[in-house]
């Protein structure tokens, strides 16, 4: 230039990351287009020196204000740029460039390749070799892309999830420079707690929000309170339970379980549920554990007058046979449900002698389910290895394949889960022995306990709650509870002992569906004699019926 005063110039720095290679650094393209400003006699009034990709409008944010500073400052004639590649790699924007040139009359240098185009120069030959420069930029920037994604599905294969960790885990690396995930000391064991509390159907999403911020759940970078949707998204979300979703596709993580399947879809089934809340600044002690047999709903507490507590159905409307029930009905209506099934002193001290005995045979039991557990991780596993090969001879297309391994991977999740389960222990034995020493004093404890500890007591024993037409509460029972209260019933449960709820002995003899309502056409002979059956009484209880109807379910050991 022959210009004897400094024009005035910008100056756009970029590079894709802080790990940009050597010569295309930010510091080392300042230096050069520095050099390049003073030769050509340009004073520098403003510089963009950032970390950006060249691709997305969000990720332009700083190009754009370069162009729309030119765009406003007549003043401002010139733009300097490293490269092309440094400038953008993308069609749009270069579009942008071309028209500072046309319609704006700038003119744009090139320090690194001494390069300078202006309305006088830019011809059809020029104006394609830029189109070429871009698109050879472009293919390098989809190339890395495409390496990129490749890396990442390849550790997603590898069981590590290629992303930032979820709320309660942590992003590390070790020694070699290999990334991993971890639990986070402070929040994985809340996010767990979280699980638990939401397992309940006792809380809305509005109130576990307060109750873990209260705990100190916290985002991991901003230490700001977890949002409600944020917690709706972590109950939802299969990695805590060891799956993770990567690619429309599902893989089984190598990172530690914050909580098991099981739990997992406890929650699921919770959060599912309908029915609202009619007063969400207050968690009533029975909310969310009855349903209503008229329309399915939830049965939730209000108050009346601001001091009368009841429940009724959340969409109680005139057509509703059932009415209301004052707190006072409700938990006497409930007391009935623990008495069902407290066993006498007599009977749990032949069940604990019973236990004993079959102890051994248990363990063995449970050695041999390990061994077909195994033998079925095995064989899915290899049906997994076989559909990879499948997809990849091309004999399945992709939608095929992910929709069967998505199978496949949740199969092998659960049985995974069910072997981690199998190891029997002493102590595992101790807990059963001591559960059913519970169970001769369950009503004393239910009596004991706070409206808050009762709602807690009966949902541990109870599956399903029904607030019948007539205001009657039928339940069926939890294993090995349900157990229990059919073998009360087939053999009496003392000359003490009040006839049992005619829909809770059909509920638990699998008669009734989840909502209290028959699965079939039932005639009213057939009703009369379930009826009878479960009502009648012998003279005995007869412990040896019990252990029989029992042993086969679950009690910790």
């Amino acid at each position: 230039m022959t210009n004897n005063f400094k024009e005035k110039a910008v100056m756009y720095l970029r590079v894709s990351s802080a790990k940009q290679e050597d010569g295309y650094s930010l510091d080392a393209q300042e230096k050069l287009a520095l050099e390049y400003a003073k030769k050509h006699n340009l004073d520098v009034v403003k510089m963009w020196k950032v970390q950006e990709s060249a691709w997305g409008k969000e990720e332009r944010k700083y190009f754009t204000e370069m162009v729309e500073y030119l765009k406003r400052n007549d003043s401002v004639k010139h733009g300097i740029f490293d490269v092309v590649d440094r400038m953008t790699r993308n069609d749009n924007d270069k579009i942008r460039v071309i028209m500072l040139i046309k319609k704006y009359n700038k003119t744009i240098h090139f320090s690194r390749s001494n390069q300078m185009l202006n309305a006088e120069n830019l011809d059809s030959t020029k104006e394609f070799m830029m189109d070429v420069e871009v698109a050879a930029a472009k293919k390098l920037s989809n190339d890395i892309a495409y390496k990129t994604r490749m890396g990442m599905t390849e550790k997603a294969e590898q069981g590590i999830y290629p992303a930032k960790a979820s709320l309660g885990y942590q992003n590390m690396r070790n020694r070699n420079g290999e990334s991993f995930i971890e639990v986070d000391p402070i929040t994985g064991p809340l996010v767990t707690e979280l699980f638990e509390y939401a397992s309940t159907g006792k809380y809305s999403y509005e109130e576990l929000e307060g109750i873990f911020y209260a705990k100190g759940l916290r985002t991991r970078f901003d230490g700001k309170k977890v949002t409600l949707k944020s917690i709706e998204k972590v109950l939802h979300n299969p990695f805590y339970y060891g799956v993770f979703q990567w690619g429309g596709q599902l893989y089984k993580g190598t990172h530690k379980t914050l909580v098991t399947q099981e739990l997992w879809d406890k929650v699921q089934e919770v959060v599912r549920a309908k029915g609202h809340r009619f007063d969400t600044k207050h968690n009533y002690p029975f909310n969310r554990l009855i349903k209503c047999e008229h329309c399915g709903h939830y049965v939730l507490g209000a108050l009346a007058k601001q001091k009368y507590l009841y429940y009724r159905c959340a969409h109680y409307n005139k057509k509703h046979k059932n009415k209301y029930l004052s707190e006072a009905e409700m938990m006497d209506k409930l007391s009935g449900i623990v008495r069902d099934i407290e066993l006498p002193q007599e009977v749990v001290k032949v069940l604990i002698k019973g236990l004993k005995k079959k102890g051994l045979k248990a363990n063995r039991i449970s050695a041999n389910t390990k061994i077909i557990l195994e033998q079925d991780l095995k064989r899915v596993q290899n049906r997994i290895d076989s559909l990879l090969d499948m997809r990849l001879d091309g004999k399945i297309d992709d939608v095929t394949y992910q929709a069967k391994n998505n199978k496949l991977v949740q199969e092998r999740a659960r049985i995974e889960s069910d072997l981690s389960s199998c190891e029997g222990t002493p102590e595992g034995a101790q807990r059963a022995i001591q559960g059913l020493e519970m169970l001769s004093g369950l009503e004393k404890c239910y009596k004991q306990a706070d409206n808050y500890g009762k709602a807690d007591l009966l949902r541990a024993v109870g599956a399903k709650f029904i607030l019948t037409a007539d205001n009657q509460i039928a339940v069926e029972y939890k294993e090995p509870f349900k157990g229990i209260y059919e073998a009360k019933l087939k053999n009496g449960g003392g000359d003490n002992s009040p006839l049992p709820n005619k829909k809770t002995a059909l509920l638990n003899q699998g008669c009734l569906n989840s909502d209290g309502c028959f699965l079939a056409p039932t005639d009213s002979a057939f009703l009369t004699q379930s009826v009878e059956s479960c009502g009648s009484k012998l003279p005995s209880f007869k412990p040896h019926t019990v252990l029989a109807s029992c042993s086969k379910n679950d009690w910790g050991g």
